[in-house]
């Protein structure tokens, strides 16, 4: 066994070389350290290569891909909407149900939503549930029911109409609407709460012109049928019925959930 460093012969058990004083155990430990700063470099090198591999699988992954057509189309479709409601509404004669129920799940979310925002505190816990996911589902439904509503009541004025050009065309005339309700949530969620839920309620208070702009949206092509005013009369009834039944629900559910004494107060 020789030195590394002189080339002088060791000998056998010797820790230094008796020449020039190089410890004979250096280098082994140089290569040991060396192996274990390869072997910790390796493994981040590993994970780097899986995370891009990851990030790149979800960019080429298919619902990914949908769902950025998706949101390019309703953003088309909601510019469009925007800048003539109406006429944008009246001149749409191919069903896109999906535009129309994209509108109607924001429209749905958003506004309790606000709520929660507005109610929340430090002092109670306000219930996610009976302030968001019930009302949500309650509101969507309410949505579904008076599309079908205007749908007959369509077909009783005799119109060419489609449940799914319904859908779109109350889609599409719900994003000014929605617009507020959106701006209302953003100021309530940077805490400028009063004046979010005024925002947020003029957006529902228009938010009932939409379905009779829907009806009108339609051009009566037949002779016959419902007489407009019969039509109207019948969706002011419906709309009253259904957002009653709607508020008393919603309501009703957050009150008892917020009883500070316990129990049911309704």
């Amino acid at each position: 066994m020789f030195c590394s460093s002189c080339g002088n012969k060791l000998e056998e058990g010797a820790k230094f070389c008796g020449a020039c004083g190089t410890s004979v155990a250096a280098p082994a430990a140089g290569l040991s350290d060396q192996s274990a700063a390869t072997s910790e470099v390796q493994p981040q090198q590993s994970s780097q290569q899986t995370a891009q591999d990851a990030v790149k699988n979800l960019k080429d992954n298919e619902y990914v891909q949908q769902g950025k057509e998706i949101s390019k189309m309703y953003y088309q479709f909601a510019l469009a909407s925007l800048k003539a409601p109406f006429r944008f509404a009246s001149n749409t004669n191919e069903p896109s149900a999906i535009n129309g129920l994209i509108s109607i799940i924001l429209f749905s979310l958003l506004v309790p939503f606000t709520t929660y925002l507005t109610l929340r505190n430090p002092y109670y816990a306000v219930p996610f549930g009976s302030t968001v996911v019930t009302p949500a589902i309650v509101l969507f439904v309410t949505f579904m029911i008076m599309t079908g509503v205007m749908f007959v009541v369509l077909k009783l004025m005799k119109v060419d109409a489609d449940f799914k050009l319904v859908l779109t065309r109350l889609g599409s005339l719900i994003v000014f609407p929605l617009l507020f309700v959106l701006a209302g949530f953003v100021f309530t969620l940077l805490s400028v709460k009063v004046f979010g839920n005024i925002v947020s309620g003029v957006g529902l208070m228009i938010l009932p012109l939409t379905t009779f702009a829907t009806i009108f949206s339609f051009e009566k092509k037949q002779e016959g049928g419902l007489d407009p005013l019969y039509g109207i009369i019948i969706m002011v009834i419906a709309l009253f019925i259904i957002s009653l039944i709607t508020f008393s629900i919603v309501f009703e559910r957050l009150v008892n959930e917020l009883n500070p004494f316990g129990g049911y107060l309704f």
